[in-house]
């Protein structure tokens, strides 16, 4: 055995750890992907007479989120913008834009009828009131 080499037998072991990290890694994020529902997709309100957010698209690049805003127009609706967050706890959290008045965040989440729930919790930043708007949206199509 040349001079500093590692004895065969620890070469054998640190091969059989390293093939089992790389299997439980594989496994790890072959369950998340399995477990993390499916936002991804165009959805629309429940309630036709919500104007606001008439529709959104949801977008996923791993942990990323994109949701984008569609507004009640005529003939088609709006676009009334894109926001970004994260997936936690198969949960989409986006916290809104800065405003002088209000801050909020919006959780997104997938209920077991298979609609999408949408929570939105604003706080001012005057008075330290709070306010939360519940949305439902279902599949389009």
């Amino acid at each position: 055995m040349a001079a500093g080499a590692a004895p065969p037998k620890k070469i054998l072991w640190i091969g059989i750890i390293a093939g089992v990290l790389l299997i439980g890694g594989i496994t790890t994020a072959l369950l998340i992907r399995k477990a993390t529902p499916n936002l991804a997709g165009d959805w629309v309100n429940d309630d036709p007479s919500v104007t606001d957010t008439a529709e959104i698209r949801i977008e996923r690049t791993g942990p990323a989120v994109s949701l984008q805003v569609y507004r009640k127009c005529s003939p088609t609706n709006c676009d009334a913008g894109t926001l970004s967050g994260s997936l936690e706890n198969n949960i989409a959290v986006i916290n809104l834009p800065p405003d002088p008045v209000r801050q909020g965040v919006l959780r997104l989440q997938l209920n077991p009828s298979g609609h999408l729930v949408c929570k939105v919790e604003l706080r001012s930043k005057v008075s330290g009131a709070s306010e939360t708007i519940d949305w439902s949206f279902h599949k389009a199509g």
